[in-house]
């Protein structure tokens, strides 16, 4: 985590939250779709997350 730090500016934080809080907003240009490459993406993550 440290190493991110060094390449935010200095006016700009790392914030974390609840995935509860976060919301979808109109014309938000970035979708998530539960297809079957985001089901595999999920797959991925699971099996090399311990590596």
């Amino acid at each position: 985590m440290e190493e991110k730090k060094e390449l935010l500016d200095q006016d700009e934080r790392v914030v974390e939250i609840e995935l509860e809080r976060l919301r979808g907003f109109v014309n938000h240009p970035f979708k998530v779709q539960a297809d079957s490459q985001m089901i595999e993406l999920q797959e991925s993550i699971k099996k090399y997350r311990s590596v």
